[in-house]
């Protein structure tokens, strides 16, 4: 599910796109160090934005150092390290994960999926032992969304969003306990992620719209085809993207910030006019 969250390269500068795969590349060594080499799979751009987001917000910024990696051995890049942020993110990225992968193996079965969980099984214990508080907040939510997905009586998409919206606040929530903001700030932070988890839900669904109609899996999105659903869905995952903007606007960010303007006014709209169009979306 996890993926759609990220910059438009096209119109940051080079030092924003450095600081990016900085964040990104630190992101891939805490999952390695916490969790071992297999976890670094569930990397994703969402939780990059997710460590981003609180690292321009947090009073000291990560460590740089160039670090070459597993995937390119003989160049050395900018890899962000040794941060709270940066730990708290790798934790929530194999959290998450392992609910990714359990609604997986609930809405397909079959040995892939349950082979993954399987694999996936230690580091997901691991996280839930350094964050237990979190990991129930989190299982709980995910457990009441996955009753009203499964509901005899169809609940409508924009609730099911709201359902998913609460996990990320929840982990937005613990974030901004862990860098020490004030109240006001606190709050508008939940809000973003709740907003955050209505998008990222809703356009999840109609990326997904087509192959689950094709396969018979559960889908949030209704209407008789692809056209009808996603006209259904478009108003509301704008909506979220001009309340994300504004929020965003208000925080006193520390860095980055132009990073964060260019995701809420041109990388969120990209994402979404490049799903309903049918394209996959690429690698930056």
């Amino acid at each position: 599910m996890f993926g759609y969250i990220r910059p438009k390269k096209a119109e940051l500068l080079m030092r924003e796109f450095s600081r990016f795969r900085a964040v990104y590349c630190g992101l891939c060594k805490a999952l390695s160090d916490r969790y071992g080499l297999l976890p670094r799979l569930a990397l994703t751009y969402d939780l990059t934005f997710f460590a981003l987001l609180f690292l321009s917000l947090a009073r000291d910024d990560a460590d740089l150092s160039m670090e070459s990696c597993i995937l390119n051995p003989v160049q050395k890049k900018p890899v962000s390290r040794n941060h709270p942020v940066l730990d708290l993110a790798a934790d929530a990225t194999v959290l998450l994960a392992g609910g990714q992968l359990a609604d997986d193996v609930a809405d397909e079965g079959g040995l892939k999926p349950r082979a993954a969980a399987l694999a996936f099984r230690r580091a997901l214990s691991r996280a839930r032992k350094r964050l237990p508080d979190l990991a129930a907040e989190i299982d709980s939510r995910l457990a009441q969304l996955h009753r009203a997905e499964g509901a005899s009586e169809r609940t409508d998409a924009g609730r099911l969003a709201s359902l998913f919206g609460e996990v990320l606040a929840v982990l937005f929530l613990q974030a901004a306990d862990r860098i020490g903001t004030d109240a006001d700030v606190r709050d508008a932070l939940v809000l973003v992620g709740r907003d955050l988890g209505a998008w990222i839900y809703l356009i999840d669904a109609a990326d997904d719209y087509s192959e689950d109609l094709a396969k018979g899996r559960f889908n949030a999105l209704s209407g008789p085809d692809r056209t009808a659903a996603l006209d259904a869905v478009s108003e509301t995952l704008q909506t979220l993207e001009a309340s994300l903007d504004r929020t965003l606007a208000l925080l006193p960010y520390e860095r980055d910030g132009g990073i964060m303007k260019n995701i809420a006014l041109a990388g969120l709209p990209d994402v979404r006019r490049a799903v309903f169009a049918g394209q996959k979306l690429t690698r930056l």
